[in-house]
Formats: structure tokens, sequence, C-alpha cells
């Protein structure tokens, strides 16, 4: 908006609504008709609020936007409710308030609340259930809230509930709120009023995560939810099964939760299977499909027609689509396997997850094959005990990839060939992590030749060493973040003259470096560096072979040099500009 029609807008408005901002006093005169008040302070203008409040006494809508939490410390929330008995909108989230007082019955023609992010908040008060009129309440993030008042089935006029929180049951006969819309969960109990029934006729919308599953015996229970009937704008589902789940009925129960085809993002937790559901044999019917989240105890597979139905296996069964091929999962964005322990195979169907941009695998460890043709994908994490030769039956036509996490792998001695070589002119985040076995991360000759070069992870005090000479040249253009930790056995790594795009450099958890990296002086962009150990032994040193190069890093804003020797500090180094973190740490158990 235009500077001239804002003033005009704020002049026609002024007795309409107000903003209360850092440097407000008494003086500045908020009129006694404003119905609207906005609060964008901090400390400063605490002194002077209680006075200019207390002339707003026809507000209707208050609203406490950040940084304002001395709100409630400087203007009791009690007095808020007494005073302000038109109130109609009241946003005091994240306001640190600790107990929501019962005066709140107070406040008859509100409409919405906010109480989001007040994490101390344990209940809310058995008068709030006397708001006839309230349609949103809003909780979310109170994550110490462990109980719903059992009377809010009174709120007859509620439309949107989010929360979250400690809560082990809801309100009693949830399905009484008929005009509700938005639910963001819903747990199931055992006892009378608390069954899936409740949501059967509730028309809802967004998102909806129901937990507690494992108190659903029957296929028939689970269909009392009509997530299928009813559920059309569902947009995001999950499915959650607690710890204290057998697994005896389980298929049973994810059968009859089947869910509306308009459906965007699915996540089943918590799950313990014998067979698939059929529906998910129709999963790919989920044209809208962008996230799929597998994060299964046990075993979790959708089916494909040509499967053996072995419980140990994922495939993927076909869509039609209008031009009559055949294509799996065409919508899918996100795909998340997570603790799948027993997962051996995901088969593959072409062609499958056109679309597909992220791919997560983690803890997966029996995975042996995948799928190879993932044309769009631009990210990939791959790790935590996972199975290398998975990792190598993807990695050959992966030919897309922005942004490469491999992490957690124990017994992953090389980087599988043609990962980084398919992808060196396109990869912007390269990340490996804690594999204390990785020796080559970038492609090398299968020989080993004398050669004189970097060299990271040796004692030795020599500069040359029995090191893999490069395959060839890779340069990584737009690479702009490396991060290589608690690798220890690495020993080379690509020319740093061909990553002028790099704008983070973290190499940690090496022994006795004896000098910063060759080609330092070519990071003109550099923001981020941190590098370590080093080696005592340049305690002894009067210069460090490298360390001249830091003044070439004119973008430097945060550097960390674990085992530093303490005589030698670079700040004259970097005197061009003002570094905004410089840490020097003696190991590298200080950095976690």
């Amino acid at each position: 908006m235009h500077d001239l029609v804002h003033d005009l807008a704020q002049i026609v408005g002024m007795l309409e609504y107000s903003t209360m901002e850092e440097a407000i006093t008494v003086e500045d005169d908020i009129s006694d008709k404003v119905c609207g008040l906005s609060f964008f302070l901090g400390n400063e203008g605490r002194l002077q609020t209680r006075e200019a409040l207390e002339k707003t006494k026809k507000l209707r809508t208050l609203i406490a936007c950040p940084p304002s939490r001395w709100l409630v410390s400087n203007i009791n929330i009690d007095m808020l409710m007494k005073n302000f008995q038109s109130l109609c909108v009241l946003d005091v989230s994240h306001c640190l308030i600790k107990e929501v007082p019962p005066s709140i019955r107070k406040l008859k023609h509100l409409r919405y609340l906010d109480l989001s992010r007040n994490i101390s908040i344990e209940v809310l008060p058995k008068s709030i259930t006397s708001l006839y009129n309230l349609q949103t309440l809003k909780v979310n993030t109170c994550f110490e809230l462990r109980e719903l008042r059992k009377e809010m089935r009174k709120m007859v006029s509620l439309r949107h509930f989010e929360f979250e929180g400690k809560c082990t049951e809801m309100l009693v006969e949830m399905g009484r709120l008929t005009n509700l819309q938005t639910l963001t969960h819903f747990i199931v109990g055992k006892d009378e009023g608390h069954s899936l029934e409740e949501l059967k006729c509730l028309n809802l919308k967004g998102k909806l995560t129901i937990s507690g599953l494992e108190n659903i015996v029957t296929i028939e229970e689970a269909r009392e939810a009509n997530l299928r009937g009813n559920k059309h704008d569902i947009r995001e589902l999950t499915l959650i099964w607690g710890s204290s789940n057998t697994g005896m009925n389980d298929d049973d129960v994810l059968e009859g939760l089947e869910p509306h085809p308009n459906l965007k993002r699915l996540s089943i937790g918590g799950f313990g299977v014998a067979k698939y559901p059929s529906w998910m044999e129709k999963l790919l019917a989920y044209k809208n499909l962008i996230d799929l989240v597998k994060c299964i105890d046990r075993e979790f597979y959708y089916s494909s027609s040509n499967n053996n139905n072995n419980s140990n296996t994922s495939g993927a069964s076909s869509y039609s689509s209008s031009s009559g091929i055949m294509v799996a999962f065409p919508s899918l964005k996100i795909l998340r396997l997570n603790t799948m322990p027993n997962l051996v195979e995901w088969l593959e169907v072409l062609p499958s997850f056109p679309s597909l941009e992220e791919l997560y695998v983690s803890s997966c460890p029996k995975l042996k094959t995948m799928p190879t043709q993932f044309l769009s994908l631009k990210r990939f994490k791959f790790g935590y005990f996972p199975n290398k030769m998975a990792l190598k039956s993807l990695s050959s036509n992966l030919v897309s990839l922005n942004y490469l996490t491999i992490e957690r792998c124990r017994d992953l001695k090389s980087v599988p060939e043609g990962l980084l070589q398919n992808n060196a002119n396109i990869l912007h985040e390269l990340c490996f992590g804690r594999c204390p076995k990785l020796e080559t991360i970038f492609p090398s000759k299968e020989e080993e030749v004398e050669e004189e070069g970097q060299v990271v992870g040796s004692g030795s005090s020599s500069s040359h060493h029995h090191l893999q000479q490069p395959l060839l040249l890779l340069v990584f253009p737009f690479l702009q973040c490396l991060k290589i930790i608690d690798c220890p056995l690495v020993k080379t790594f690509p020319d740093l003259q061909g990553m002028t795009s790099r704008r983070c450099l973290k190499l940690i958890g090496f022994k006795e470096l004896k000098s910063l990296p060759e080609g330092l002086q070519w990071l003109t962009k550099l923001d981020t560096l941190e590098i370590g150990q080093f080696s005592e032994e340049l305690e002894q040193l009067d210069t460090i072979k490298g360390e001249e190069d830091l003044q070439h890093l004119v973008s430097l804003r945060r550097l960390r040099l674990f085992g530093w020797p303490q005589h030698k500090n670079p700040q004259h180094q970097l005197k061009h500009q003002l570094t905004h973190y410089l840490q020097f740490l003696r190991t590298e158990e200080d950095y976690w």
C-alpha cells in the first residue's frame, strides 16, 4: 500500500482500530471509542500501557503481537477479562500465560480466542465452557495442557478447535459439536463418548490427527469415523497407534480408516501390520497426494498387482491416467520411510513417482533394493543405520539432486559411483555425518598412487601420502554448503578453486590436522567456516600452513577452529571485516 493511502486509511479508521507501538504514551491519546487494538511493544513501552488501556472500555478486538510478552506481567490477564467484557476477538498467544482465570466467563461476546504457545497452561478453566458464542479456540503448542473440559460439548457454536498438549482423552460426546469444521486432533478412548463414532457426522476440513487407535478393536468401529464419506475436505491425515499397541487387530482397523481421495498428505505411525488394507492398493488413485509418511514400528507396504504379497516387500500398483498411461503416485512430492526394521525390498513399477522431489529413508536396516527412477528428485536424505546396498541400487540414476545428506551409515566405505558425478553441476548442498568407515566421498581411480595433496585424518608429519588420485576433476559450480562431520577416515577433497559459490564449509571430527585446507583463498563468498581437530604439535609452530588464506575470506561471519593453538589468533587476518562469531574450542566435545 502506498504511504499516502496507508495514512488516509489510518485517519479514516482511527476510531475503529488502533495500534500501540513502542513509543506510545498516555499523551498519545488512544480514543475511548476505539474498538480494536494491536500491541507491538517491547519492554520500553510498558510503564504507560495500563493507563492507556483503561481508556478503551469499548474494545472488541485485542491482539498482542510479538514481542508483547510483557502484556500479562504488566497488565494482569484477569484485568483484561473483567474490564473488556465487549471483546469479540482476543489473541494472547505467546504471552507467558500460566493460568487462564475463571473470569474469562465474563467475555460473553467472545468469538475468537487464541491461547497458543503459552507452554505453561496445564488446564482450561471450567468457566470457559460458558462461552456459548465462541467459534474459534486455539491452544496450539501448549505442551503442558493435560486436560480438556468435558463440558466443552456445550459449546455448540464452536467451528474451529486446534490444540496440542499432553491430553490423554477428548471431551465427552464431541459429536454434539455439529458446527465443527476444524479439529486438529482427536484422541480415541475406551469409554463411552470417546469412540470414533463422535467423528461420524462432523464435516471436517484441513488437518486431522487421530491417535489412540490401539483402543479400536474391529473394522466396524474404525469405519464409524466415516473418513471417506463426509471428510472430503481433509487435506492432511495422521493416524497414530500408541506405544502399548499389540498389533493384533491393526490390519482390520487400518482397513476401516480409508481416507477420501482428495487427501494430500498421509502419515501413519506406531502401526504393526500382518497384511495391508485393500485401499492401499488404490492409494495411487489419490491423485492429489503430495506427501506420504511411513513411520511404522514394524512393517508397512503398499501392493502391486504383480506383487507376491511378501510382508517384507514394498511395491506399487498403478493409476490409469486420462492419457491411458499407467502412472504410480502421479502427484506425490514428498515420501518418508522411517523406522521400518523389517522392510527388505522396495519394488519398482514404471512409470512411478514422476513428481517426487523429496525422499527421506531412515532406520531401514534391512532394505536392500529400491526403485531407481526418480527423475524429479531434488532432495535425498539417507541414514540412521541403513543398508548400504539400498543406497547403491538407487544412486546410478539420480540426475536432478540439489541436496544430498548421508548420515550414520556405519558400514559405508565409499559414496556409490555416479551419485556425485551425475549431479555435480546442480548440487547446492552436500552433507556427510557420523560415518566412521567412510574413506572416499569424491570419485577416484582403483589404483593408489603417491600424490602430494591435501590430507585429512592422517597423523603423519609428512606432506606426502598414498592417496587415491581423483578420477576426474569434479567441479561443483553451484555448491553452497559442504559438511563432513565425524567421518575421520576421509582423505581427499575436490579442488576448492572450483567451488567459488560456497558459503558454508564444515570439516569436523578429523584428527591431528596440521594445516587449513588448500585453496581456501578462493572461497570469497564463504560465510561459515568450522574445522577441526588440529594437532597439538601446532602449538610449537610460529606459522601454520594456510592461515594466510583467511585474509581472502571477505564474507566470513562465523569461524570455529577446534584445537587451534592458543598463541595463534587469526583475528589480524580478518581485520578487513567484523566477524560476528569467532570461537576457538579446545575439543570437539565443546561443540556438541
